[in-house]
């Protein structure tokens, strides 16, 4: 309802004429100005009559996407387009911002599927390769020595390798690899693919498995031991000679110092008996091997020896 001048009497009722779903009219602004007149003038009119006054204004059709409201980054985060780690007191991007970080994230997912594809292709590469060499030497030994009779007792090893060539520089994993495993200690319960995934991360290479228990070089023992040093640390290289050894030794390192107990003290071995903190223990020769009485127990000194000396 509507009141003209304030008068409820003089009320009149207005019915907007239906809009199409998904479409609203919109008015431009004209391109003529409008014959303005004095509010003296428009006084005693109708609704009507007032709107008569203005010259009619060509419209277009709106559709529902233009006069939806624009996107927040809040409404970007909460349809999954835009991926944020929201802690308590952190600030929600603006929707120009969640923009930016859904641009990234699709340039993002396009190299690392680049690069799975790359290293697709190479694996393929690899196989077909290998193939086409093992034929072609299976053929010219055939060749061969049905021009040589005399070659038949002459056998040939045809294994082939085909492999990518390590980037420059990737010779260095295994130092990076050992101070990783104790800046972020929670990497030691890695599998030697995580690891070896996460070895190739920086040089874009994929690194099997197998280079974790591959045997390290002399140089690479040597920047081993020196970052082992920078942390107080060491080990016996000659027996933990692989990143999957120096883990496991150095995950069992950590673990025995979080243990609830922990034997402080010295054990001694001689032919006839064990002393532990100077208490002699007679060894007594068994058909099952040395052994020495623990409480009401047997414990096989051999074994012992093998835990405590590492022998």
């Amino acid at each position: 309802m509507v009141q003209e001048n304030g008068d409820p009497a003089s009320a009149r009722e207005f019915q907007s004429e239906p809009i199409a779903e998904g479409v609203a009219t919109e008015r431009l602004a004209p391109k003529a100005p409008i014959d303005r007149r004095t509010s003296s003038e428009l006084v005693g009119m109708s609704p009507a009559e007032i709107e008569a006054q203005i010259p009619a204004l060509p419209t277009r059709e709106v559709t529902a996407r233009d006069i939806a409201p624009k996107p927040t980054g809040a409404s970007l985060i909460m349809e999954g387009r835009v991926g944020v780690d929201i802690t308590p007191g952190s600030q929600i991007p603006d929707a120009d911002d969640a923009r930016a970080m859904q641009v990234e994230a699709t340039e993002r997912e396009a190299v690392d599927a680049a690069a799975e594809a790359k290293r697709a292709a190479q694996r393929n590469h690899a196989v077909e390769l290998a193939r086409i060499v093992s034929t072609a030497a299976r053929k010219a030994e055939a060749e061969y020595r049905r021009d040589n009779p005399g070659a038949d007792e002459v056998k040939v090893s045809r294994d082939i390798f085909a492999y990518v060539k390590r980037p420059r520089g990737f010779a260095n994993y295994a130092q990076q690899m050992v101070d990783m495993f104790l800046a972020q200690r929670e990497t030691l319960t890695w599998s030697n693919a995580r690891l070896a995934e996460q070895a190739g991360v920086n040089f874009r290479f994929d690194a099997p498995a197998s280079l974790m228990t591959e045997q390290l070089t002399a140089s690479q023992k040597r920047k081993v031991e020196a970052t082992l040093g920078q942390w107080g640390m060491s080990l016996d290289l000659r027996k933990h000679n692989t990143i999957s050894k120096i883990k496991l030794a150095l995950r069992a390192h950590f673990s025995a110092e979080q243990s609830e107990k922990k034997f402080t003290g010295t054990v001694h071995f001689t032919d006839v008996e064990v002393i532990v903190n100077g208490k002699r223990r007679v060894i007594q020769k068994t058909d099952k091997g040395p052994r020495i009485h623990v409480g009401k127990q047997w414990m096989n000194v051999d074994r012992l020896k093998s835990l405590l000396l590492e022998i």
